[in-house]
């Protein structure tokens, strides 16, 4: 008897729409220990966040409703590929790339930026799996599988369909070559590894050091066909408990009662600085807010959390090393508002 069988033996909830598709869903949470409402389940399995929720369909000329499961694996980073494939039509400026392989051209459209990068998405055995399986579409953040109310028994098999994908796209990312538009800074940023301890990976790009205590990361982010910006992290070493809040200021929140006031008139016009529980100026000395109007006025908007200070930037190729050569000064800011929690008690989250 298989684990899907053994659970609809079980005593269930009282179900929501479809008892096939609830069931489905029952047996996701009791295989997989996903969590969640009789509508939506989200967890972690073999390292990805899965969701599984309920679709309701509007069926024909009378709108009859008709249910489907949507499973979904998101990569543990988004590529920069500009990646579809989905058996479904669908308005696209771009030429759709070939494979060679006429039964898989015939069933499905794939589009990429660049053709040569998405079809390196498409070996022999993601092909074939998108044959064999059910409903299935592939973009930049992960999978996506519809399953039927008529094949909800057969969940198991559509997660693995699913995983199975998304591990086969993730193992691709890693050999294959960066976007044309980010080539100059691949290169730098590789030539700098070669002296320093800066990781670098090419799809999509992104440079990590351990500075310290502090983890950083500077990731480029797809906005639009060879349209890219970076995402630069720094990673406090625990949860600072703090509710703390750093963001640009705008007329919205200039006035704010929960922002503080430093009597800093060049800092304030730029951010806003809040927390929860007790007052962030000791957090932020003189030097430290200097360093965050330095960093804003060479473009880059920052924001920060209890969990991380990040930075957008732009994508400007007169400089290609910018975005990994300002990590040192994120870590910095990190460093500095560690250092003063720790000095106020002892923190007790780490983050994973």
């Amino acid at each position: 008897m298989s684990w899907f069988d053994r659970i609809l033996r079980q005593t269930p909830r009282a179900p929501t729409g479809s008892t096939v598709i609830s069931r489905a869903m029952w047996a996701c949470e009791g295989r997989l220990g996903l969590k969640g409402d009789a509508t939506r389940i989200t967890g972690e399995v073999e390292g990805l966040d899965v969701v599984v929720e309920r679709e309701v369909l509007q069926l024909g000329p009378e709108r009859s409703r008709a249910e489907r499961l949507l499973l979904r694996a998101r990569l543990p980073l988004r590529l920069d590929v500009g990646l579809r494939v989905t058996r479904a039509a669908e308005s696209d400026p771009r030429r759709p790339l070939r494979t060679d392989d006429e039964p898989f051209d015939a069933s499905f459209l794939a589009v990429a930026d660049e053709a040569e990068r998405g079809r390196r998405f498409l070996t022999d055995e993601i092909r074939a799996e998108l044959l064999g399986g059910p409903e299935t579409e592939l973009t930049d953040s992960g999978v996506t599988v519809a399953v039927g109310e008529a094949d909800a028994p057969r969940i198991a098999d559509a997660m693995r369909h699913t995983l199975g994908l998304a591990h086969a796209l993730e193992r691709q990312r890693l050999t294959t070559p960066p976007a044309a538009a980010l080539a100059e800074f691949d290169t730098a940023w590789r030539a700098f590894a070669t002296t320093s301890q800066v990781t670098v990976q090419s799809t999509p790009l992104v440079g990590r050091i351990r500075l310290g205590q502090v983890e950083t990361q500077a990731l480029a982010v797809r906005d639009g066909f060879g349209q890219f910006h970076f995402e630069l992290t720094a990673r406090f070493p625990f949860d600072l408990r703090l509710g703390l809040g750093l963001r640009p200021q705008n007329t919205t929140n200039e006035h704010g009662r929960d922002v503080e006031s430093f009597g800093d008139r060049r800092f304030e016009r730029l951010f806003a600085l809040s927390a929860r529980e007790g007052s962030a100026q000791p957090l932020f000395d003189t030097e430290v807010r200097a360093r965050l109007v330095e960093l804003r006025h060479a473009g880059l908007q920052i924001r920060a959390n209890d969990r991380v200070v990040s930075a957008w930037m732009g994508c400007r190729k007169d400089d290609p090393m910018a975005p990994v050569r300002h990590l040192w000064s994120l870590a910095d800011i990190a460093h500095s508002v560690t250092a003063r929690v720790e000095a106020q008690g002892p923190r007790t989250t780490p983050l994973g």
